[in-house]
């Protein structure tokens, strides 16, 4: 089978989807030997991080030049220069961050997280707005469309139900980094972690309150946000200025290993989300040994199951209840280990599979 993968993700430093698309890769071309991967970069230009996914078996580097970058300028808005023409013969073509380019030949896969843009426009930033806008498009050009999460089917059925008999549900799965942490720096002071888009939708604005009351309570304690500012960040960070100089610390994103390290050290992850696709970061906590407190919106008790403690998203009391008890409380090793064993049914070679079966799907519906 010959697959295009869109790559654009690969360049540069990964967000979740460069991870999910870097880990499908890996996973794809080592599930099957007669599997031919072609990355096509959409971008104008190549990095090291890009050129290093090529180098895995039976894989080819295309694009990443000004001519396809023009070229994708129409794509979400023409029908004009189908994809195929710059990724040579491909019998797929899968767009694994939400689009899918005009195509002559090969079926055509679509992967859509979330439909963050329709429910939550005023969390969005205006790239993500743009993106909204021709979601619409590129899942009606596909043949198939994967999700994560049996939330976002049934979210994508309600809002484009023309196209709801195409989506195939496919878990992600979790890094092998996270099963195995380096040892953390012993911390001079109990902490918390946060793993994610420092913005309103993950609800850092909710975590940021509570914590403040924690605080209070236990003057000891810290606060670790792992993640970029992103919306709404300017306001909160200007709200809790004096907690963030002190007792709660923005750490960007750092290298997985110390991201890992940071986790496996945490009393608890805090994912107080108002709205997830997925949520990986909770997984990827259980699979470091670390207890999750998360809210019970949308996909995450889907995902978390019986292994986190839940909140009502928004609610900052409650939130702050359950910092405190992770804090005050160890956890139970019984728990963790069920928790740990949970992360460690999200597999990429399950990933690899299903996404395999889902392409011949789409081959079969061309």
């Amino acid at each position: 089978m010959r697959i295009c993968l869109e790559a654009t993700s690969l360049r540069g430093l990964r967000s979740g989807v460069g991870h999910t698309t870097s880990e499908l890769h890996r996973a794809l071309v080592a599930s099957d030997p007669t599997i031919e991967v072609t990355l096509l970069a959409m971008s104008a230009g190549r990095d090291a991080s890009l050129r290093a996914a090529a180098q895995l078996p039976r894989t080819t580097l295309r694009g990443g030049h000004a001519l396809v970058r023009a070229a994708s300028w129409l794509w979400w808005r023409t029908e004009l220069f189908p994809a195929d023409r710059f990724c040579g013969r491909a019998d797929v073509f899968h767009g694994p961050n939400y689009l899918l380019p005009p195509l002559r030949k090969p079926a055509g896969v679509v992967t859509v997280y979330d439909l963050s843009f329709d429910r939550l426009p005023q969390m969005c930033s205006p790239g993500v707005l743009r993106l909204g806008g021709v979601v619409g498009t590129t899942m009606r050009r596909a043949q198939r469309i994967i999700t994560a999460s049996a939330f976002t089917a049934s979210e994508i059925a309600d809002l484009y139900p023309d196209v709801a008999d195409r989506v195939r549900v496919v878990p992600v799965g979790v890094r092998e980094v996270f099963f195995a942490p380096r040892p953390a720096p012993k911390a001079a002071e109990p902490y918390l972690a946060f793993l994610g888009n420092l913005e309103l939708r993950k609800g850092i604005d909710v975590l940021l309150d509570a914590f403040a009351a924690v605080h209070e309570q236990r003057p000891d304690a810290r606060l670790v946000l792992i993640g970029q500012p992103s919306v709404g960040w300017e306001d909160v960070s200007a709200k809790h200025a004096r907690l963030l100089g002190t007792a709660a610390t923005a750490v960007g994103y750092p290298d997985d290993a110390t991201v890992a390290s940071t986790l496996a050290g945490a009393r608890a992850l805090v994912y107080p989300s108002r709205y997830e696709g997925f949520g990986m970061p909770p997984l990827e906590a259980m699979a470091c040994g670390t207890r999750v407190i998360a809210s019970s919106a949308a996909s995450l008790p889907e995902v978390c199951g019986p292994h986190a403690t839940y909140i009502d998203a928004g609610n900052a009391d409650a939130l702050a209840v359950a910092m405190i008890d992770a804090l005050t409380h160890d956890a139970d090793p019984d728990a963790t280990k069920a928790a740990r064993e949970h992360a460690r049914s999200f597999t990429w070679e399950r990933t690899a599979a299903e996404t395999i079966a889902v392409y011949k799907e789409a081959m079969e519906a061309r």
